[in-house]
């Protein structure tokens, strides 16, 4: 995964590839000598994010009256503060814990990696962050049994493309490769029982690949496999980063372009066809490059701003582009072009718009509550949530929750008018437009500011469900854990998105902090 075979051995089969512009980045530990790479926990909690000043630099892109802050903002933060020269000494940032809850499950298993190096998370330390892309949303271009556009190729995991859409809902990746791979898994086979026979293989095929993997073990190249990837990998991390803009992304292009010439010159040195990792790295250099022009140029066609993808000449989202960039190849050419999402890139009813009355009130600083009134442009299919991005991108900032946009997080719920309903869910139809809508706060949960609530208010309580050290009972052969009651609970929440919709409206239910 780590080199993009899948992405590139699908794409050179024939299959088209989508949404490769959105990379998810996290934060990962800077130390040189122990830790490069190691994923880290997130910001919040009991840390605090501070520039090579010692400033804490984050409540200038995200005063933490607004509530929580999205990951694309503190990705943005922590690149900005870099390339302003406020970066640390391996161009990252400073986290600082100033001790941690013992019960706070989310840093079980950072405590678990740090721990053997005698480092205890628990009590005041300093850590120098950077940022470290660590997954791909886009990938293979599937159908609902899950067959890419190559007849009987089907896909699962991070190498599929389109579950995810922009930037990916944490810790979702595991849930995708059990369910999605178990379904890809029975379609395929499927598939396979309905064919009579095997199908042929193309022996052509198989001679040609053998030819060209022996020609680049046995021709005389002048450049090593290591020298080739330190420039591919230099080329993505200077200008293909997560701040991305038209000159740099150019540059990069232009630049893969070179380093993919130069694959037909490398050096294997070692010529053993048995365990040979040069001839291994020169193989999946080749496939490094499919992948990372495949981003280039995606992120350089897409002129916005988006989930995990980020254009500092294109800052704001565009409903233009409410819509999939595809990848596919044409012969030896790599060939980009769009398909229409479900509610973008319609034209704009005409003289059509609807009118949201939005609550407006901080906490902090706000005598009390008022409603501000503004009209957004209507478009066919757009949702509620559609509506709050454009206020917010357009007219004024305002405070709401989002995440998923899918039905799965259940952050984004509000009250209109009157009604508890999941603004990316809430439809507004032909027939509402011109009607005015009043959209407020949940009652039932801790206001924060504006349409801005507290959902964690329960988090404590479900900290303290804790595996029973014991196996109290045995089922299909797997040790369970949980006394029945603890499971019962578990499972609750399992199935639950937390959105507080049904607690909202009934006044039988209890209200979490208040009497729960």
């Amino acid at each position: 995964m780590t080199t993009g075979d899948g992405y590139s051995l699908a794409y050179r089969a024939g299959a088209t590839l989508r949404d490769m512009e959105f990379v998810s980045c996290s934060l990962g530990l800077a130390d040189t000598r122990q830790l490069e790479g190691l994923l880290g926990v997130r910001d919040g909690g009991g840390f605090e994010m501070y520039n090579s000043k010692g400033e804490p630099f984050m409540e200038r892109y995200h005063p933490k009256s607004l509530g929580y802050c999205p990951k694309y903002k503190r990705m943005y933060a922590i690149c900005n503060e870099v390339r302003e020269g406020r970066g640390t000494e391996h161009g990252g940032v400073w986290m600082e814990t100033n001790g941690m809850d013992t019960d706070a499950s989310d840093y079980d298993m950072c405590i678990h990696q740090l721990g053997p190096l005698g480092i205890n998370i628990k009590k005041a330390v300093r850590f120098e962050y950077i940022i470290a892309p660590y997954y791909f949303t886009g990938g293979v271009e599937y159908n609902t049994i899950h067959e890419s556009r190559l007849p009987g190729l089907f896909v699962a995991g991070e190498v599929s493309g389109g579950f995810h859409g922009a930037e990916r809902l944490e810790a979702s990746s595991m849930t995708e490769c059990v369910i999605f791979g178990q379904r890809a898994g029975e379609y395929a086979a499927k598939r396979a029982l309905t064919l009579s026979r095997p199908p042929g293989i193309d022996r052509s095929q198989i001679e040609e690949e053998n030819e060209r993997l022996e020609d680049l073990l046995f021709k005389g190249g002048s450049v090593s496999s290591n020298e080739l990837r330190a420039k591919i990998q230099d080329v993505m991390w200077k200008k293909v980063g997560f701040i991305r803009d038209c000159l740099n992304l150019s540059q990069a292009v232009e630049e893969l372009i070179c380093i993919r010439k130069e694959l037909g010159n490398i050096k294997v040195r070692s010529k053993s066809l048995r365990h040979n990792t040069d001839w291994i790295e020169a193989i999946e250099n080749q496939f490094l490059v499919d992948v990372a022009e495949m981003v280039t140029r995606a992120s350089l066609m897409r002129q916005e701003s988006r989930g995990a993808h980020y254009r500092d000449d294109y800052p704001q989202e565009d409903d233009r582009w409410r819509k999939n960039i595809l990848i596919s190849r044409n012969g030896e050419e790599m060939v980009l072009s769009t398909s229409g999402s479900r509610t973008g890139g319609e034209k704009m009813a005409e003289d059509g718009k609807i009118s949201l009355s939005i609550f407006r009130y901080d906490p902090s600083c706000d005598i009390k509550p008022e409603y501000a009134d503004y009209e957004v442009p209507y478009r066919t299919g757009m949702s509620l949530l559609d509506g709050l991005d454009y206020i917010h991108a357009h007219e004024e900032p305002i405070a709401f929750q989002k995440d998923c946009k899918r039905h799965i997080c259940g952050s984004c719920t509000v009250r209109l008018n009157g009604m508890p309903v999941l603004a990316c869910m809430r439809k507004i139809a032909p027939s509402e437009v011109n009607q005015k809508f009043k959209v407020e706060p949940l009652t039932c949960l801790p206001l924060i500011k504006d349409l801005m609530v507290d959902f964690g208010v329960d988090l404590p309580a479900r900290a303290r469900l804790r595996p029973s050290p014991e196996v109290l009972k045995v089922i299909d052969g797997l040790p369970l854990k949980l006394e029945k009651k603890q499971w019962e609970e578990q499972e609750s929440y399992a199935l639950c998105i937390r959105c507080y919709a049904c607690v909202e409206i009934c006044p039988g239910m209890k209200r979490p902090g208040v009497n729960s």
